[in-house]
Order: C-alpha cells, then sequence, then structure tokens
C-alpha cells in the first residue's frame, strides 16, 4: 500500500456521519438553553436551531400577576353587579314614592309609633319590676323589726372599731389601715355589684338585711364621660373634697387633718328625717397606672376631736375613674353601703315607728347621695348622653 492510498483511507474513517453530527447540535443547544456554553464556536455553528428551539418553546407565566389579574376581573364583575342591583333598587324605591298615597304614607307614621310604643312599654315595664323587687325587698326587712346598732366597744383592734387615737402617730397609722382594709376589698365589691365590667349609665339603690337583721342600703352608679380624660376627672374631684375647688352642687365639708398628700379626715353634716346627726369620714386617693380610687370610710370614735351628735353616719364609699376607649373617655363607677345612724352610748333606741321612719330616711339620704355626686361630676365635667340600665 502506498502512501498515499493510506492517507486517504485515514481520512476516509474520520469523516463524520450525518447523525452522529445531529447528536452533538442537539447536545450544545441543551447546554445552551441550561445557560451552560463550553464551546462558543460550536455555539455560532448551530446559532440557527437555538432560534428555532426557542421559538417553539413556550412562554414562561409569571402565576402571581396572573392570579392579581384574575382577582381584578372578578371585582370588576362583582361591582358591575351590585351597581345593577342599587340601580334596580333606586328605581324601585322612586316608584314606590311615586305610588304612596295618604293612607299608605299615615299607615307607614302610624306602624313608627306603634314600634316606639312598644319599646317604651318595655322599658317602662321593667322600671316597675325593679320598683316591685325593691318594695318586695323593703317590706320582709321591715317584717323583722329593724333596730339601729349601737356603736360598739373598743377592743385592741382600734382599726376595726373605727376609732382614732389621739396619738398623731397612731391616728395616721390607724386611718391608713381603715381606708387601705376597704382597698383590698374592692375586686370583690366591683364583681358583687356588676360594676367591674359597667362602661354605660346606670343607678340602682338597694335594700338588704345584713347580720343580726340589721339594715343595710347599698347605691350604686355609673357614668360615662365621652373626651374626658380620666386623670384629669379624678384631680378635679381631689380639689373638690379638698376644698380648692369650689362648686355649688358640692356639699359643705370641713378638713379636719390632713395625714399626708393623699389622705385626709373630713366632717361632714348629716340630717336624717328630722334628726341631727355627723358623718366624720377618713377619704384615701390611690392612684394606679390605668385607674384612680378614692376610699371613703366613717369613723365612729375620735378621741382627738370626739363626735358630739346623737346620730352618727356609719357609712363607706368607693369610686373608681377608669379610662373606657381611646377617644379619651372615662368610666365613673360609685358604690356607697350605709346602715341607720349609729347610736351614741346612753342614747335610748326609738320606737318602732320612728325606727321606720329613720329607714326611709335612710334610703332617701341613700338616694340623695346619688342625686349629689351626680350633680357635682356633671359640675366638673358634663356626661354623655345617658343610657339608663
Amino acid at each position: 500500500m502506498t502512501l498515499e492510498r493510506f492517507v486517504v483511507e485515514a481520512a476516509g474513517c474520520l469523516k463524520p456521519s450525518a447523525d452522529s453530527l445531529t447528536d452533538a447540535m442537539d447536545f450544545l443547544d441543551d447546554d445552551y438553553d441550561e445557560g451552560i456554553v463550553e464551546d462558543t464556536t460550536a455555539a455560532r455553528l448551530h446559532d440557527d436551531d437555538s432560534v428555532d428551539t426557542a421559538a417553539v418553546k413556550p412562554k414562561k407565566v409569571n402565576a402571581f400577576r396572573k392570579r392579581q389579574r384574575e382577582e381584578l376581573t372578578y371585582l370588576r364583575s362583582k361591582v358591575r353587579e351590585m351597581e345593577t342591583d342599587l340601580e334596580r333598587l333606586q328605581d324601585k324605591h322612586a316608584k314606590f314614592a311615586s305610588d304612596l298615597t295618604p293612607w299608605k304614607i299615615l299607615a307607614t307614621q302610624l306602624r313608627a309609633e306603634k314600634d316606639r310604643a312598644v319599646q317604651d312599654n318595655a322599658a317602662w315595664r321593667a322600671a316597675l319590676q325593679d320598683q316591685i323587687e325593691f318594695g318586695n325587698a323593703l317590706h320582709a326587712i321591715l317584717k323583722k323589726r329593724p333596730r339601729l346598732s349601737m356603736i360598739p366597744t373598743l377592743g385592741d383592734a382600734q382599726w376595726k372599731m373605727l376609732n382614732l387615737p389621739a396619738s398623731p402617730v397612731a391616728r395616721r397609722d390607724t386611718a391608713a389601715t381603715i381606708v387601705d382594709q376597704q382597698y383590698r376589698l374592692l375586686p370583690s365589691v366591683l364583681v358583687s355589684t356588676g360594676l367591674m365590667q359597667q362602661t354605660t349609665n346606670v343607678t340602682s339603690c338597694i335594700p338588704k338585711s345584713w347580720h343580726d337583721d340589721l339594715l343595710v342600703v347599698e347605691a350604686a352608679a355609673c357614668r360615662y364621660y365621652e373626651g374626658s380624660d380620666f386623670q384629669l376627672w379624678a384631680q378635679m374631684f381631689w380639689m373638690v373634697l379638698t376644698g380648692e375647688l369650689h362648686l355649688a352642687a358640692a356639699s359643705p365639708t370641713l378638713v379636719l387633718e390632713r395625714f399626708g398628700e393623699d389622705m385626709m379626715y373630713m366632717d361632714t353634716p348629716c340630717r336624717i328625717v328630722d334628726l341631727d346627726g355627723q358623718c366624720r369620714d377618713v377619704v384615701k386617693r390611690y392612684m394606679e397606672p390605668a385607674r384612680e380610687i378614692f376610699i371613703f370610710r366613717s369613723i365612729l370614735h375620735d378621741e382627738h376631736v370626739p363626735l358630739t351628735k346623737e346620730f352618727i353616719a356609719n357609712e363607706m364609699a368607693r369610686i373608681v375613674v377608669e379610662p373606657v376607649d381611646d377617644l379619651g373617655g372615662c368610666s365613673v363607677k360609685y358604690f356607697n353601703k350605709c346602715t341607720p345612724p349609729t347610736l351614741q352610748p346612753g342614747v335610748t333606741s326609738p320606737d318602732v315607728a320612728v325606727v321606720e321612719k329613720v329607714i326611709d330616711g335612710l334610703i332617701r339620704h341613700s338616694s340623695h347621695i346619688l342625686r349629689h355626686f351626680e350633680d357635682v361630676m356633671n359640675g366638673l365635667i358634663p356626661p354623655s348622653a345617658p343610657t339608663e340600665a
């Protein structure tokens, strides 16, 4: 074999076939589609095939934008549907209004008046039922012939006997112990009276029988004040109590002694039926982050400034001022519990008829306290429209 023939046959053996060339082109096309280009020369040779492949490959769809377009299309259809319904209702109403006769107009007015009358009757019926329950409770108490209580004798725990000793230090400590005890009982009192979650206007005055058939009258009220900061309201109320702010509706009180910036001892005249009495109260202001509390507790003995009247008021009161909403509104919750006036030692207990008058006067006294409380509040900040419950 000559050298020339060997070269020709070798060249024929190395000539690539069409199938192998096509496979190589497909392989390069796949690599290009995946972003991997290893041989730029081969990529240029098969550029036309790559363009054809890209034209056949479907375009990728953005699912998020497609979903947005579908939602917008749905909302547009709903808006058109609602506009159509509104136009139909307006046409129907206009046709109905044009067809109204004087008799139909009168019938509509009478129906509205009837609905209002039914609501008024329900409200009056509920109020009458409350009065009936009040009368039944009072009758049950009077059948037991309640008596007036005597001032208890003193023991070791002077704060339990509501006694203020003569020593200045002991007086301050005893006064603080008396009101702190009432402050600790506040949660249970709010729950039992229903004032814990109360935010709308409500008023109640209920007589009850206590230990040894002793009459107790519980009065409660809640008032809502729109756009009133609770801290401002509490400060104004404290200024009224201390005499720094004078209101015509406020009762004449005399501050006998101050035990600090937030506690004082005051004297208020008290009159029940035709009987003159005294009301000596220790008052303390508790300032919490989300509310302010005022505690009142009567004093039955005073060794330094003795009580001189035959009848001594025995009552306690709590006032809670707290915010209601984010718009600056606040609620003022008031609770008062009192017994018939306590007799001084040596005073003869009156007969049953007088006791009954005293009891009736006590209920009137509690109602007067509620009205007076509300007058003082209205003198500070006018309340919102009441929703009496």
